[in-house]
């Protein structure tokens, strides 16, 4: 019985993953137009500096607790993501340490509010572009996240 259970479970949390892939395979939301070219500050000595930010709910102005975020990189002729993940905290912050100057970046936010059995509400969104100098000292990049779609398991 407990088996069979747990299986359910299993069964719940793998339904939940492959609907947000597929959503986020749609399209749901997008990096748009691509930055200018590199710096010419890449050729120089690699420094590295911390982004920071917080995610809020575009229709609600809420904070996003629990929301993944994800760092883009422009590499020339497209965006590339780079792997480092971080999530919220209860307040909607996040921060992601040791980026390398000299390149322009996204952040990305996602999250599933909600259950397979009540409902599951899907959000994303991605911050503004912007560029980090080899001087910075630190980024704010706010993330605003769009409602993408309900889903019931």
């Amino acid at each position: 019985m407990m088996e069979a259970v747990r299986n359910s479970r299993l069964s719940m949390r793998v339904l939940f993953v492959l609907a947000a892939m597929m959503v986020a395979m749609m399209g749901a939301s997008t990096l748009s137009s691509a930055p200018g070219p590199l710096g010419i500050e890449e050729a120089q000595a690699a420094t590295y500096t911390t982004i920071r930010g917080t995610a809020i709910k575009t229709d609600t102005n809420d904070r996003v607790p629990g929301a993944s975020v994800y760092l883009w990189r422009w590499n020339g002729s497209s965006w590339v993501n780079l792997g480092k993940k971080t999530t919220t905290n209860s307040y909607g912050n996040y921060a992601i340490n040791n980026v390398a100057t000299g390149y322009y970046y996204a952040v990305q936010g996602y999250k599933v509010n909600g259950s397979c059995f009540t409902g599951a509400a899907i959000y994303d969104g991605f911050s503004t572009t912007f560029y980090v100098p080899s001087t910075s000292t630190g980024v704010n990049a706010a993330i605003r996240m769009n409602f993408v779609q309900w889903f019931y398991c």
